[in-house]
């Protein structure tokens, strides 16, 4: 079979053909639409295997078995429709339809999300037994989904860089914008209830977020999306301000995250939490300003930094998360202040510039015996400064060894310094 054909139907009423062979059109990335006739039985290991250009597949009543793989990584690959005969589906039939937004399953097969490899597709992917249940809109070159009620806004067609969604959307897809660093601008409408939660992830060129005045779950300032009734920054891009007059009190899970044209960020006192990944891979951040109020930062929550040089966590943390500032590798030194309690693993794991460590919490004193407890903290530390009136009756083995430091005080008294 040529890889350029663009439609193909399988007869199967006309001609002899009662099964499509394991492999037949592998990789026909030209074909667009197939079409499978009544009289065709089965369809073979990975038949259709990456044919990325096919949008749909409607599968004759006489086909009682589809193989493994039989789709699979057909990225483009939007609806299916599987006819009645069908009795059995094969493991991964459907993996890497990344694009599937609706099965109908004419068959008395149990088909739930998550089958036969449609786990991929997640919450966008829809099972019905009758195609008019569920439809797909293009408006103004941005495609969407109309189920139930709602209509999901599921990708730009287009490639335009200014996003307006239509008025008539409730609801944003996980991964509408996933990666579309060339997007600069969204505009999101009043109806809008719901935003995914990678919805815009990866889009380091958004400079721009305009949620209507009318919106009642969602407000915008300072280029930030910001659930109004949690006060949680849920979207934020490169020009992101965020709010001081106490209408954000979290950053929300993923709110920047690789956000790779974001140099500079200031959390104002109002945040008491930064939420789990909520800065990973913004490789081009130095600067991180915390504001006193701030309790928890999350796990990953600084991930990947790897431009941050210098941070200073105020009096108000008492957790820091598993793996927080892994790999922000050109961060130089740290103060743990007296009021934190919990440092998660890895929490400055590959930190390989950070050799200037000050300790004040009692805690992080006592759980740093090695180059690898307490996150990791001493790694690579050549100076460590502990407060004396944090040590108590407590002895770290690890500094108070001299095969590894040797120890001094400061002229004022109020430090112990361990230097290598």
């Amino acid at each position: 079979i040529s890889p350029y054909m663009m439609q193909y139907a399988v007869p199967g009423d006309d001609y002899e053909v009662t099964s499509i062979g394991s492999y037949a059109f592998n990789g026909c990335t030209s074909l667009t639409s197939v079409t499978i006739g009544d009289g065709v039985t089965s369809i073979g290991v990975g038949a259709f295997y990456y044919c990325t250009s096919l949008t749909s597949i409607t599968i004759g009543e006489g086909v009682t078995s589809i193989e493994d793989s039989a789709f699979s990584d057909c990225t483009s690959l939007t609806s299916v429709t599987i006819g009645e005969g069908v009795t059995s589906i094969g493991n991964r039939a459907f993996s890497g339809c990344y694009s599937l937004v609706y099965v109908v399953n004419k068959s008395s097969l149990e088909f739930n999300v998550g089958d036969y490899g449609t786990s991929s597709s997640g919450e966008l992917l829809e099972i019905v037994s009758d195609e008019s249940e569920v439809a797909i809109v293009d408006i103004d070159g941005n495609r969407y989904k109309d189920y139930n009620g709602e209509r999901y806004f599921i990708k730009n067609l287009d490639g335009s860089s200014e996003i307006e969604i239509d008025s008539s959307c409730t609801q944003i897809y996980q991964y509408a914008f996933y990666d579309r660093a060339d997007i600069t601008s969204v505009s999101i409408p009043e109806g809008v209830t719901s935003i995914g939660e990678w919805a815009f992830y990866g889009c380091s060129s958004l400079e721009s977020i305009i949620v209507d005045e009318g919106n009642t779950v969602y407000h915008s300032d300072g280029n930030c999306i910001i659930e109004t009734g949690s006060k949680t920054l849920i979207v934020g891009c490169k020009t992101s301000i965020i709010p001081s007059d106490g209408s954000v009190t979290s950053i929300g899970k993923r709110a920047f995250s690789n956000c790779t044209s974001l140099t500079s960020i200031t959390i104002p006192e109002g945040v008491t939490s930064i939420g789990n990944y909520a800065f990973q891979d913004c490789t081009s951040l130095t600067s991180v300003t915390i504001g006193e109020g701030v309790t928890s930062i999350g796990d990953s929550a600084f991930y990947g930094c790897s431009s941050l040089t210098s941070i200073t966590i105020p009096s108000s943390v008492t957790s820091i998360g598993r793996s927080a500032f892994y790999d922000c590798s050109s961060l130089t030194s740290i103060t743990i202040p007296n009021s934190v309690t919990s440092i998660g693993n890895n929490a400055f794991y590959k930190c390989s510039s950070l050799t200037s460590v000050t300790i004040e919490s009692n805690y992080a004193y006592k759980s740093a015996t090695s180059t690898s407890a307490c996150g990791y903290l001493l790694q690579n530390a050549t100076e460590v400064r502990v407060l004396t009136s944090c040590i108590g009756d407590s002895t770290n083995r690890y500094l108070e060894n001299a095969n590894n430091f040797t120890k001094t005080t400061s002229a004022d008294g109020l430090y112990y310094i361990y230097t290598k």
